[in-house]
């Protein structure tokens, strides 16, 4: 896989206080209720949908409140269970450097998946902050509730450390 490395980024070291949000997407009709608590916390994020959904809803508002728009995979399944074969293939990195995409990884992932209690996913992402990270959440129909609660607690903590949200596009440039 190294030859593919140079189009592969997972978390990135940037001098200013920086990080950004990835919310791997099912869209749903869910979805308005992460876009509210979104504008309302003024935060960017790339929404990275998974492509056999969607059309369970439409990601044109998350368009209009400037979001980026991301692929994650076809089905929806739990990632974090698969080999990193299973997930990362040579022939995906190939894929995604002969459409001049970049693959970006994320660097905090609070397990939310695995539905751990809410305090302890704030502590880990607090914790785990670093110049240049990337948060990924998800808004399953069974995360959604914990995902938008988790965003109200570490979205203003964050940015009490100096943190700022940024979107992945600024992030990647700095």
């Amino acid at each position: 896989m190294a030859e593919h490395s140079a189009r592969l980024s997972f978390g990135f070291t940037v001098l200013a206080l920086l990080l950004a949000l990835l919310v791997l997407l099912r869209p749903s009709l869910l979805v308005r209720f992460l876009l509210a608590r979104l504008r309302e916390l003024q935060v960017l994020a790339a929404l990275i949908l998974i492509s056999g959904h969607v059309d369970h809803g439409d990601p044109a508002q998350a368009f209009a409140d400037g979001h980026a728009i991301g692929h994650h995979m076809h089905s929806d399944s739990v990632s974090a269970r698969l080999s990193l074969a299973g997930w990362l293939r040579p022939s995906m990195l190939r894929s995604v450097a002969g459409r001049g995409y970049r693959l970006v990884l994320g660097s905090i992932f609070p397990w939310d998946t695995f539905h751990p209690p809410l305090t302890w996913m704030a502590w880990l992402v607090l914790r785990n902050a670093h110049p240049g990270a990337i948060l990924v959440l998800h808004d399953r129909p069974d995360t959604l509730p914990v995902t938008i609660e988790l965003l109200r607690k570490v979205v203003p903590a964050l940015r009490q450390s100096g943190y700022r949200f940024v979107s992945l596009d600024r992030l990647l440039s700095s």
